[in-house]
């Protein structure tokens, strides 16, 4: 992400949003233009995929990552849902927001999620993304992911 796009979505999320806690920041042009830093949390199912979501209002991007138990470090391609689930290392991305009359949704049609794996998650993402659902249109993702941590299976869930 440019450092003038981080520069703006820490002015606009806030100065204590930007330095602390884990985050996604988020950067869309394309279709539509915009930006947001999102508290974002983690987790994972045994040996299921790692999901990272982030979110702040009607504003989100989600991940689903394939890959080894334990994850590694490394580069995960960005595609569409059923190809990441049928050929990883790979993850899927979604996103979501709202404007003044409708919810826009896209996926990841191709795009590179660079992860580093310790303690928490962080790495970097581009993707072209494309419409989900009524309408048309494609936008370009770009971001970062800082200091996520994969937590555990919530009681209940499928995986687990």
């Amino acid at each position: 992400m440019s450092a003038a796009r981080a520069v703006l979505g820490c002015v606009v999320a806030g100065a204590v949003a930007c330095s602390t806690g884990p985050r996604v920041d988020l950067a869309w042009t394309g279709a539509d233009t915009g930006s947001a830093v999102l508290p974002a949390l983690a987790r994972r199912c045994g040996a299921g995929p790692v999901e990272l979501t982030a979110m702040s209002g009607d504003t989100g991007i989600g991940f689903v990552i394939y890959g080894p138990e334990p994850l590694v470090s490394g580069a995960f391609p960005l595609t569409g849902p059923n190809e990441a689930a049928s050929s990883p290392p790979a993850a899927a991305l979604a996103a979501r927001w709202l404007d003044s009359t409708e919810i826009f949704a896209y996926r990841a049609a191709e795009g590179r999620l660079e992860l580093t794996v310790g303690r928490r998650l962080d790495g970097t993402f581009t993707a072209k993304g494309a419409r989900w659902g009524a309408g048309s249109g494609e936008v370009t993702f770009e971001g970062a992911i800082h200091g996520v941590p994969v937590g555990p299976c919530e009681e209940g869930a499928a995986g687990r």
